[in-house]
Parts: C-alpha cells; structure tokens; sequence
C-alpha cells in the first residue's frame, strides 16, 4: 500500500492529524498525540452537514444582521412618520410650574440627574441619556437603572434599562439605555437596583 493509501483525520480531542489505512474507518482509537479516544473518520468522508455547519452559522448571522437592520429602518420611517406633539405654555400651566425642578431624583442611596432623549444620526435610534452618582463612600455592584418611558399624554407606555458593572465611590456614570418604544417624548427614573 503506498502512501497515497492512507485516509487522514483530526483527533476529535486534540486536533492533531493522525493518518491511518482506510480499513480502520469507523474505528475508536487512542490518539498519538494526546492519548485521548478518537473515531477514524475520513476527512473526504465528512456529511456536508458537518462539513457545512460553518456556513450554516455564518449565514444564519447575516440573515439576522438584515432583520435587525431592516426593524432599524421600520424604527426610523416610523419615528419620522409621527407628529410631534407641542404643548404651548398659558398663564395656567405656567402658574402650576413654579417650583424650580429638582436638580436630580435619589433613589437607593444614587443621585439620578436630568435624563434626555438623544436620536443618534443616520440611525434612526433613541436613547435616554442621564447620570447616576454615587453618593456613598463604598463600591457599587451591578448597578441597573430601570426607565419608564412617557408619551405626549404623560401616560408611561414601556420601560428602557441600562447596567453597569461597578460604580466607584463618589463618582457618575453616564448611562444610556435604548428606547424600544417610538412615541416616548420622556424618560423618568423608575428604580435603580445594586446586584449583592
């Protein structure tokens, strides 16, 4: 038998290549290399299945790239779609609105500053931009902030959250949490959790 004879394969361990007789396909040997037990399967003789799972993967990834891709699109037509809804201010409501607004909301020990709405450019995303400050004088683990996210007739129609891992002493973080719901004109803080 000459050396053209011989099948090839991979250690199903180790990835080392072993070469062997094609009478031994089928066969649990133990590896040379590692010493592990492997199946002599022929690299030529592989199913298009295992052979093919790499594609399969991939093009499973570029399918759900396009589906995300075309929800952003969906997302933006529908944000320009909707009307935004202006109240104009009278001498009622204005006279309702005296007290100056608070400079942030303390939840569970943290300091939540004013939260925006920023539309990131030529994606047609929103996001609730705010700060959390820590106040105390200790670490803060697993910090999730939970939104509730407000239409133009002040009814809460969703919920955005964002999360950080750890939140230093006396320090802010800057988070940004995604819309998920397009007619949201506000967020306001609904909860922050530390995770113990």
């Amino acid at each position: 038998m000459s050396d053209n004879d011989y099948l090839k394969c991979s250690c199903e361990k180790c990835g080392g290549h072993i070469e062997f007789s094609p009478v031994g396909v089928g066969q649990l040997v133990d590896c040379p290399h590692c010493g592990g037990q492997t199946q002599l399967i022929s690299i030529s003789d592989k199913s298009p299945a295992k052979s093919g799972g790499k594609f399969v993967i991939v093009g499973g990834l570029i399918l759900i790239v396009f589906i995300l891709a075309g929800a952003g699109v969906i997302f933006y037509w529908s944000l320009m779609r909707t009307p935004a809804v202006v109240t104009p201010i009278t001498s009622a409501t204005a006279a309702t609105n005296t007290a100056p607004p608070k400079a942030f909301t303390e939840l569970n020990e943290f300091k939540v500053g004013k939260i925006t709405l920023e539309k990131i450019e030529g994606s047609g995303l929103v996001y609730a931009v705010g700060t959390v400050k820590n106040d105390t004088t200790r670490q803060r683990f697993g910090v999730k902030i939970e939104l509730d996210l407000i239409d133009a007739q002040d009814d809460k129609i969703g919920s955005a959250s964002d999360y950080i891992d750890v939140l230093e002493p006396h320090k802010e973080w800057q988070f940004k949490a995604m819309l998920t719901e397009p007619k949201a004109v506000k967020a306001t803080p609904a909860d922050i959790e530390e995770q113990k």
